[in-house]
């Protein structure tokens, strides 16, 4: 029995023995880091306001009432006597009215301008279209023609003596005249025998049968032409033009 046991312990122990040898072979294993601990974050924490509670005042003393001040005494005024009323002063008598400015008469308006001349030549205008007569009208003012009225027909050279003509003659307010040479025409007086003459009409000069440069020019006779070209237009157009005339009355 007692070698039973200790051959047991023996191959026990040689078992130990064996398992240690085995253990010192074997190569020993590398160390493995040890991982930091991960830090969880963690939730801001709202504040959350604390209601204190407020000390209840306590209360004030009540305050004694003051003493009513006394009025002081005034001493009453001792009334004063009533002025005696004095007499009234008569009323003044009132100054006398003045005497109110007559009105004064408006200014007479300014009188009518009288013109420089009575009748004024309002138109004179060269016609190309044959003959060579003076075509005269004589009106108003407003248009209307004047009858009788009495035109004076002279030669500026004094070879031949003045002649008239009297509208009505060739119409309302018309009269005629064949040209022979030139002549100048003016209004010699009116159908109540007003005399106007030279001084009082103007003068319709250089109406001539051999019509001058100027006149050509105004009629569009001597378009494109110079002045000495137009000049010479006198002589081809003598004895085909007539004019046509107006003398109008400023009043």
């Amino acid at each position: 029995m007692f070698r039973k046991i200790f051959v047991g312990y023996l191959f026990l122990t040689l078992v130990v023995m064996g398992c240690k040898a085995v253990a010192r072979s074997q190569p020993t294993p590398t160390p493995t880091k040890t991982p930091k601990p991960t830090f969880t974050a963690i939730s801001a924490v709202t504040p959350t306001a604390v209601v204190m509670a407020t000390d209840t005042p306590l209360p004030m003393d009540t305050p004694l009432p003051t003493d009513t001040p006394v009025p002081a005494a005034v001493d009453t005024p001792v009334p004063t006597d009533t002025p005696v009323p004095t007499d009234t002063p008569a009323p003044t008598a009132p100054p006398p009215p003045t005497n109110t400015p007559e009105p004064t008469a408006p200014p007479a308006p300014p009188p009518t301008p009288v013109p420089d001349k009575d009748f004024k030549l309002v138109k004179k205008q060269l016609l190309c279209q044959g003959g060579q007569v003076i075509l005269i009208t004589v009106i108003d003012i407003n248009g209307a023609p004047l009858d009788g009225v009495v035109l004076k027909i002279t030669d500026p050279y004094p070879e031949r003596p003045d002649e008239e003509r009297t509208t009505g003659e060739k119409g309302p307010g018309k009269a005629e005249y064949v040209m022979w040479a030139e002549q100048w025409v003016w209004v010699e007086r009116d159908a109540s025998g007003k005399t106007y003459g030279k001084v009082r009409s103007e003068i319709a000069e250089h109406v001539d049968k051999r019509p001058p440069a100027w006149d050509l020019r105004a009629a569009g006779m001597c378009d494109g032409l110079n002045d000495e070209e137009c000049d010479a237009k006198r002589y081809e157009y003598e004895g085909q033009c007539s004019y046509d005339l107006v003398f109008q009355r400023q009043w």
